[in-house]
């Protein structure tokens, strides 16, 4: 709902659609609850309303929503990751969802941040510190 044809529409961020569940679960790692609550205006994964919504996006049914976001291991990489994290890890949504991937191979978040395959990345930027 971000974005649409004819310009943003109100605020930026709904904090409803798959987007802004998406966008809200790969930053969380990375930011804390704070920082993202400035950004989004509300903390999503505080809400236990919001589980459905996050849930989808780590496609435990094989499907996806259909709106462009990232991959169903990115969520469940990121959902991982913030259930190891303190600040995160007794959230709502992550508390929920935590436990639907037990018994999933999910790779580690590091992995999926690491640059490989065909990328078209120049070899100097790859490694570069």
């Amino acid at each position: 709902r971000n974005f649409h044809l004819d310009g943003p529409r109100g605020k930026r961020w709904c904090g409803q659609c798959p987007k802004c569940h998406f966008v809200f679960l790969c930053l969380a790692p990375f930011m804390t609850p704070d920082q993202l609550r400035g950004v989004f205006g509300a903390d999503l994964l505080k809400r236990v309303d919001q589980a459905e919504g996050f849930q989808a996006l780590m496609a435990l049914d094989e499907v996806k929503p259909f709106e462009c976001v990232g991959e169903a291991d990115e969520a469940r990489a990121a959902l991982i990751a913030l259930s190891e994290q303190p600040a995160w890890s007794q959230h709502a949504v992550v508390s929920k969802l935590r436990p639907l991937l037990d018994g999933l191979v999910v790779p580690s978040l590091d992995a999926l941040c690491r640059a490989g395959g065909p990328h078209r990345l120049p070899e100097d930027l790859i490694d570069a510190d």
